[in-house]
Formats: C-alpha cells, structure tokens, sequence
C-alpha cells in the first residue's frame, strides 16, 4: 500500500475536464501603478468551461466572495480589504490558492489540459503564511503517523457542481495508539496548544498589512488544529477529556 503524507489541504484536490476553443493570445496590459488601491485579475481562458475564484480574508466562508467568469479574456479589479486568499477552481485542472493584495496582478490561464495562476504577491505572503514554525513541524510528523494518505484508493465526486473533487484514501493507524500512547497524548497536547495560542504581531515591523497576513495565519493554523482534532475524535475511542475538548471548539 502507497501511504503519502498526510495534510488536511491534500483531502480534497478539485480538478475538471473542459473543452477546447481557439486561444485567445490578446491580454490586456495592465499598469499597476495606475491602480495601487485595487487588485488586478487577468484571464486567458481558451475552454468553453467556467473559472470560479473564491475570496477568502478569513477562514470563514461566504457565499457572497465567489467571482465567476465565462469570459474568454477578462479583467477584474478587487478593491480588498486586507491580503486575501485567492481559491482558483476550474472545469480542467486542480484548484489552485494564491495570495492577492491591492497592488498585485492574479493571472489566470486555462487552455483544454492546464490551469497556470500567477501572483505578483508583493508581500509574500504565500511564503509567511505556509512557513511551518518548528512546532507546527513537529505536530505534522505525528499527525502523519496516526493518519497518512494512500494515493491508490484515490476516486472522484463532485463538490457544489462547480468542481470534480479527487478524494484520497485515509489510512488511520490505530494500532500505534495502543503502543505508544504518549505520541498520541503529544499530538493532542500539541493541537490543543495551537488552539490557545495567540497571534503573533511584528512589533518591530509596525505594517498593517503584514499584521493581518499573521492574522490570517494565525486563523488558518488555529483552523487546522481543529479540524485535526475532530478528525482523530472521530476515528479514534480516546477519552472523555478528547471529546470535552472538541465540544470547545464546536
């Protein structure tokens, strides 16, 4: 059996097949100095098949921060609030997540087989936000032992009608729990503790907009650490105090 590692982004891949039309080659060029305030997507999209793009600035989301576009060239402007999380579905390939703030350029190109995106990411923000620290490290090398991915019980669904979700087989470990509880009581320890953490700020930076991508890392980090939670609640007959945690975070 093909175990790979598992992280909970690795659970849902979307991807789609679409249809062909001749390539559009005429983008617009677009001066970002001209809009400093907004951000810009371009779109090159050569099938008949929509592009979706989903605006996340928090871990919660809306059904009002969807952008969807049938266009075969388009350009849009975002006037965001913050740096965002950029969720690109498409009808052919895999989603895609980039980061956007006012200033950048997102660019998007589909053809039948391939979906490229492209961030400017001024503020590197993709960078700051999947660092992991040393702890995060470690939490994911023993969530990976008790749960892990296996890539040959991979099969297809369908999500929102918008994507077709590859889904993986999850293989649960269950005997490690029995002989070494201690890694398990870690893990625990160590999710709990991400849930209680507090954001870290850039005392020395003094930049509102790092400050809220450390937020938004702060967010999806603490995010994570619940979803890890509930999912070893559910597979695993651990404890009163598990369950009692997990009613914390519902």
């Amino acid at each position: 059996m093909n175990k790979k590692a598992f992280l909970l982004p690795l659970l849902l891949l979307i991807f789609f097949t679409g249809c062909d039309k001749k390539p559009n080659k005429n983008l617009p060029e677009i001066d970002l100095v001209e809009s400093p305030n907004q951000a810009i997507v371009i779109v090159n999209n050569s099938t008949e098949s929509p592009i979706s793009i989903e605006l996340l600035d928090s871990i919660a989301q809306r059904s009002d921060n969807w952008i969807v576009t049938y266009k075969s060239i388009d350009t849009i402007s975002l006037k965001l609030n913050q740096p965002t999380r950029a969720i690109v579905h498409s009808l052919v390939d895999y989603r895609q997540t980039k980061f956007i703030s006012n200033g950048d350029t997102l660019r998007i190109d589909l053809n039948h087989s391939v979906m490229k995106v492209k961030s400017t990411d001024r503020l590197n923000a993709q960078k700051i936000v999947e660092e992991r620290s040393q702890g995060l490290l470690e939490t994911d090398s023993l969530f990976n032992l008790f749960i892990s991915v296996d890539s040959s019980l991979a099969f297809k669904g369908v999500d929102h009608g918008l994507s077709v979700v590859k889904r993986f087989g999850v293989f649960v470990n269950k005997p490690l729990l029995k002989s070494d509880p201690e890694k398990f009581d870690k893990l625990v320890q160590n999710l709990i503790y991400e849930l209680e953490a507090t954001p870290t700020t850039l005392e020395e930076i003094h930049d509102p907009e790092l400050e809220a991508i450390q937020s938004l890392k702060y967010e999806i980090n603490r995010h994570e650490a619940q979803l890890r939670l509930r999912y070893l609640a559910s597979q695993f007959d651990y404890s009163d105090l598990m369950m009692s945690v997990i009613s914390l975070i519902e």
